[in-house]
Formats: C-alpha cells, structure tokens, sequence
C-alpha cells in the first residue's frame, strides 16, 4: 500500500543522499571512480532502529569502465532485480550512474502508490520498461501533479532526459516541498524534459475485465491470475488476485 507521502520523501531522499555519495566517490589521484549500484530496490532499504534509512547491499556495484574501451563489461547485464532495472540495464547495454537514478525513481513511484510502474513476466516487463510510460501517480492517489513531472524526469528513457545526478533528482523533491516547481529555471538541458499528460482518473472495471476475473478468480493455477493482473495491471481486482496467488504458494509481491 502507498507509504504517507512524508515517510516516502524522507526515504527516497536517503536514497539519493546514500546514491550521491557512491556516485562522486574517487580514487587517491581524485579522479571519479564511477561506481553504480545496479540494484536499488526497496528490499535493500534498510531502517535502522533510530529510524534512519540505509541503502544496502553495494554487492553487485561495480566501477564504471571507460566508454571507449572496445572489450568493456556490458555493466547492465542482468545484474539487479528486473522489476527495477532501467531500459538500458535492462536490456543489457552499458550503464553509467543513471540507471540508478531510473531505478531510484521506480521506489518512489512505488513508495507513492503502492503499485510498481512497471509489471509482467520476462518479454512483457522489458517491453513496458523500453517503450511504456507508467500511469502518473496523481491518477491513482492524491498526491500533488509536480510529483507526477519529478516521476517522468526520472523514469525517463533517454538517459539525457533523465535527471543526470541524484542531488538533481532530491533537489526537485526539495523545490516541491518549499512550494515551487520541480523544475530548476537556472539548468541548461541537453535535452527538452519529457513530456507529462494531464492527470487523468484511474480507470477501474470494464466489462472486459470483469469477464476474464470471473474466469480466473477460483482457479487453484496460480498462472491464470498472473495472466489476469498481466493484462490489467491496474486493475480492480489486482489486489485480491495477489492474495490468492501466495495463498496458493506463488509469489503475490
């Protein structure tokens, strides 16, 4: 379920804060050691018992190689939880720091709405993560629209429309919370900011789904409701059908 939005922003900008610090670490001479986590999720955030957030588990980071290096390790290559991989991880290109910043912009997401943006097995996931936009939070809960421009920026798929440093990232939380707009007016963009849809209500029901759930709703194959939250994954019955597929021993997350 979604977090209270004061719970998600102290989490997320931990997040950036711990991302921060990772991505401007250097070597002896200073020079950037370009380290990447690969694997930002909530099950590697951590809350201490003073209630201080940690990002966890540096495991699988790696130091960036050098572009222009013709045998260089394809940094993105299936290392992470897919769910959470940008379109260039995901897809197994090279990564730089950014696809930390896309990752860190799906925990938000999640954090907001209680809901991945992005969900389905193997091809379908890579597909909605390359090509698809998520449906904006302000369409499933009541959270201000600027959250929805901070949520493109991020999830952007073009790596120059992303934001290019994590401080960017928490500095436009920071513009919201004192009142103004994500955006900061002093940047020079490589590229024009994604474009972000008026809030739209979420839609619910339809006859089509009512249909298939009748279909699948007693079902003991756990595969027949994943197909169902599949197609409607932001269905009415999403939720329920998370229920029954741990109920019979798969996993509802």
């Amino acid at each position: 379920r979604p977090l209270d939005l004061g719970a998600a922003l102290y989490l997320i900008r931990a997040v950036l804060d711990a991302l921060h610090y990772a991505h401007t670490r250097a070597d002896g001479a200073g020079a950037p050691l370009g380290i990447v986590h690969r694997d930002i999720s909530p099950h590697n955030i951590l809350i201490s018992p003073s209630g201080h957030a940690k990002l966890t588990d540096f495991g699988v980071a790696r130091v960036a190689e050098p572009r222009n290096q013709a045998e260089a390790t394809r940094l993105g290559a299936m290392v992470g939880t897919p769910s959470y991989m940008s379109p260039e991880q995901i897809q197994g290109q090279q990564v730089d720091a950014r696809t930390d910043i896309f990752s860190a912009g799906i925990i938000f997401y999640q954090f907001l709405t209680g809901q991945k943006p992005f969900e389905g097995t193997q091809f379908l996931l890579q597909q909605k993560i390359v090509m698809e936009d998520p449906v904006w939070p302000s369409s499933i809960v009541q959270v201000p629209p600027e959250f929805d421009r901070v949520i493109a920026r991020a999830l952007a798929k073009d790596v120059e429309q992303r934001y290019q440093k994590a401080r960017n990232f928490a500095a436009a939380l920071k513009r919201i919370l004192e009142g103004k707009p994500p955006e900061d007016p002093n940047e020079v963009l490589a590229k024009p900011l994604p474009a972000v849809p008026s809030p739209a209500p979420r839609t619910r029901g339809g006859e089509a789904e009512k249909e298939f759930w009748e279909e699948v709703k007693d079902s003991d194959d756990a595969e027949d409701l994943k197909l169902y939250i599949e197609q409607f994954p932001r269905g009415v019955f999403v939720e329920e059908a998370k229920r029954r597929i741990a109920a019979l021993g798969g996993d509802g997350a």
